[in-house]
């Protein structure tokens, strides 16, 4: 899983849950929030940091999300694979965690 923003600022930073729970998120997969794997890895991490990472925006597709990062609305996570894909934007950072997260 990356951390993915269109902010360069942003971008020049390794990601943490503490980091995370400041920052405006769009997360994807919103019908299977609780049963995500990368989001409840997440999750999992942010209460064990004592956060919570609450977005500001949920929404259904990874594309839809991208596409709120591009006009800057936010930031979100997506697998590495997301990068190689057709809809990937390739305006957008994408920066691994400080410590690695799979899904």
């Amino acid at each position: 899983m990356l951390y993915v923003t269109a902010s360069q600022e942003r971008a020049e930073i390794n990601p943490y849950c503490v980091a995370l729970a400041k920052i405006p998120l769009v997360l994807y997969d919103a019908h299977y929030a609780e049963t995500d794997p990368a989001r409840r890895q997440l999750n999992e991490r942010a209460r064990l940091a004592g956060v919570r990472i609450e977005p500001i925006i949920e929404v259904e597709y990874l594309h839809s999300a991208l596409a709120l990062v591009q006009e800057g609305i936010d930031d979100t996570i997506a697998c590495s694979a997301a990068t190689k894909s057709e809809m990937w934007l390739h305006d957008l950072h994408a920066i691994s965690f400080d410590v690695p997260m799979y899904a």
